[in-house]
């Protein structure tokens, strides 16, 4: 991320398109104090998970000092005088604990991109985990028809980067729905998908880490120790796989297309060739 604070970034959208920031008169001039209960928790909120006790601390804080700085919200599309948040979650979640009856709001213009700007506050403060960015990008990517490379640009992320955390995604189902309150990291999520090709000791290393607590970096020594173990392959321990494919593809061969059989037909004439020639020379 680029050294930009949130504050900064807030600015790039509450001063419209074209525009390269706002004074803090036309900032004050946009900033509401908006009732608790007029506003309503984003269900594509990049954060899936809020520590109740971080949750506590902040709302003393609000209790005895207020609210700071404002939170983001934009209109509601279909209830009147009603909001959604764009970014401060936390913060409207501690104002109602603090028992606060309105909070300061800056209302976003309607053309402003929400979800990367709730990313950007979060990815600003580190305080959004591994997955939960993971879920983030691949939601921007997806809604605005992104691909990595223009999603990274949007984000302050490289290429390299958006690849590397939205393979977190690419674990299983199980492990993914508890990444968030086992409160795992990307290392975490590297070590276990070391072992994509071997899953039941994926989940063994899984549970390992639950239950015993293993940090991030003991995990990833977890699993470079059982692979370190496996026994090297030959050159032709892949030929039973090939096998299988040769078998598969006799089932349906009736069922391909002629031009595809006959692509087929000169590649095995070759692997037959290659196949002739590694004989002679045993």
């Amino acid at each position: 991320m680029t050294g930009r604070g949130t504050e900064n970034v807030v600015g790039l959208f509450v001063s419209g398109p074209g525009s390269t920031g706002v004074t803090q008169e036309r900032r004050q001039s946009r900033i509401l104090e908006v009732p608790l209960n007029s506003i309503h928790p984003d269900p594509k909120q990049p954060r899936k998970y809020f520590d109740p006790e971080k949750i506590t601390e902040l709302a003393q804080s609000i209790a005895k000092y207020g609210v700071i700085q404002p939170i983001g919200v934009r209109k509601h599309q279909e209830i009147p005088l009603q909001y959604i948040i764009g970014f401060g979650e936390r913060r409207w979640r501690a104002a109602a604990e603090a028992g606060l009856e309105t909070i300061p709001c800056i209302v976003i213009l309607s053309n402003a991109d929400q979800r990367a700007i709730a990313l950007i506050e979060n990815l600003h403060r580190s305080n959004l985990k591994a997955f939960e960015t993971a879920m983030a990008i691949k939601e921007i990517m997806v809604g605005e028809g992104l691909s990595m490379e223009a999603a990274g640009n949007k984000l302050g992320f490289s290429k390299t980067r958006v690849h590397q955390l939205l393979n977190i995604l690419n674990l299983p189902e199980d492990m993914l729905n508890s990444f968030c309150k086992a409160d795992l990291n990307e290392n975490h999520a590297r070590a276990l998908l070391m072992l994509k090709k071997v899953p039941n000791t994926q989940q063994v290393l899984f549970q390992e880490i639950l239950l015993e607590g293993l940090t991030g970096k003991q995990a990833l020594a977890w699993a470079e120790n059982y692979l370190k173990e496996l026994p090297t392959k030959s050159p032709a321990s892949d030929i039973g796989s090939s096998i299988k494919k040769l078998s598969k593809l006799q089932k349906n061969w009736s069922k391909l297309p002629v031009q595809e059989r006959e692509e087929c037909v000169k590649e095995l004439m070759d692997l037959r060739a290659q196949i002739d020639i590694l004989i002679a020379n045993s």
